[in-house]
């Protein structure tokens, strides 16, 4: 209870320090361990005909850039136990106009270690990302973390601005016989930004602990129910919002790759805010998740829908009812198409938090083919659309993206694409 207890996270370091030394405690219980090392690089031109985002034709800015990408990714695996560490470094560069460069970098963590009857799985994230990149919000899914929390960003795009975000999810879940068990989750965020602006952008801690029963209803469907606590708060204290929720969890493994999920949530909000004049408000807000995965011999199809409660940059908790898709299929042995979807519509739990530029409107497609030059090789190009509208500006503002890019990935016999 000491840590639930806390009005701040763990500070990024120590966050990212935390989740290292449980990587390092698993890896150091196994006795047998497989390593290795998959290096992978890209880079390529693009082209954007708005890359400002500006509702005002006269003030869009088409530009013409590059952008590099170099990352690895480090991996353990034991009879018990699988541990993969990714560090990225991301350099975007317009020579037109120089105050869109940047270099971003993330390291991310994904540890798992079981046994007979338990399983215990910690996901870590550090990143320092520019702001004005991150609103051009990631179509696809990640395969290191496909079930990531949002973020919500107001869309409010400021220039020189970074966002440097941490996040620590450890889960745990001990199974006292074949069908029945107890899990317990954690989460454990803290955001900020280099130029916060009062009533726009905030810095904040959120947390949030789970606590739940499983239950296996058959060798393929499993059954979760339970409850939560959690707080979020901004670093200068003008919302302080403490949750308290219900949950209802389904999953059902189709065959060895075809699976879904359900959940349901129900959360109680009660939100102390301070600015601009001090108020309580109360509220019973809802969530609702369903994903399902499938995999076919030349086909991947990733799916999920619903609706989520997140925190928010803009001070305050929000909803989001997003729904996100993501298509690859083999066209040859050597020749991928790929296509991803995002859209939600973001809005604040708090009508009186006096700050309304989290409520955003997003839609965003990405279209490409990736051809096998060699193995290890590869050469793709695509187009990306974004559009947004934020309620804090003049009106919707949209891009389109060219892009061509040339990589390298080591070979992998270790990870399903």
């Amino acid at each position: 209870m000491s840590l639930l207890s806390h009005s701040r996270t763990l500070a990024p370091p120590t966050a990212v320090l935390a989740a290292l030394t449980v990587c390092g405690l698993i890896l150091s219980s196994a006795d047998a361990s497989d390593t290795y090392f998959l290096p992978a690089a890209t880079v390529g031109p693009e082209y954007n005909s708005n890359r400002n985002m500006s509702p005002d034709a006269s003030t869009a800015k088409s530009v013409e850039g590059y952008t590099a990408i170099a990352e690895a990714i480090f991996g353990v695996r034991t009879p018990r136990s699988s541990s993969e560490l990714r560090p990225r470094i991301r350099y975007q560069a317009f020579p037109s106009y120089r105050e869109y460069n940047r270099t971003e970098g993330w390291l991310d963590l994904n540890s798992k270690f079981s046994t007979e009857r338990s399983e215990f799985t910690v996901i870590g994230k550090y990143s320092r990302q520019d702001q004005f990149t991150a609103d051009f919000v990631n179509v696809a899914f990640d395969p290191f973390d496909p079930n990531p929390q949002p973020t919500a960003d107001s869309g409010n795009i400021k220039v020189a601005e970074t966002r440097t975000l941490t996040e620590l999810r450890p889960s745990f879940v001990y199974r006292w016989n074949a069908t029945t068990g107890v899990g317990a989750d954690f989460q454990v965020q803290d955001l900020r930004y280099s130029a916060a602006v009062a009533l726009d952008k905030q810095d904040y801690d959120n947390w949030q602990g789970n606590l739940h029963l499983v239950h296996r209803v058959s060798p393929q469907t499993e059954l979760s129910a339970g409850g939560y606590v959690g707080r979020f708060e901004t670093k200068d204290g003008l919302n302080k919002t403490n949750s308290v929720g219900a949950l209802l969890g389904l999953s059902h493994n189709w065959s060895k790759e075809n699976s879904s999920a359900l959940s349901l949530v129900a959360e109680r909000n009660k939100a102390e805010i301070l600015a601009p004049v001090p108020s309580e408000e109360t509220s019973t807000d809802w969530g609702v998740q369903f994903s399902t995965l499938r995999r076919g011999e030349v086909s991947r199809l990733r799916f999920a829908i619903g609706r989520q409660l997140t925190p928010s940059g803009s001070g305050g908790r929000a909803s989001r009812d997003e729904i996100r898709a993501q298509y690859d299929r083999n066209l040859s042995q050597r020749l991928v198409f790929a296509s991803a979807l995002r859209a939600f519509q973001q809005r604040a739990l708090s009508a009186k938090n006096g700050n309304s530029s989290s409520n955003r409107d997003v839609v965003a497609v990405e279209l490409s083919l990736n051809w096998a030059v060699t193995p290890t090789w590869f050469f793709s190009g695509g187009y990306a659309y974004n559009w947004q509208d934020v309620v804090s500006a003049t009106g919707s503002a949209n891009n389109n993206r060219v892009f061509v890019t040339f990589g390298y990935r080591a070979l992998d016999s270790t990870r399903r694409q």
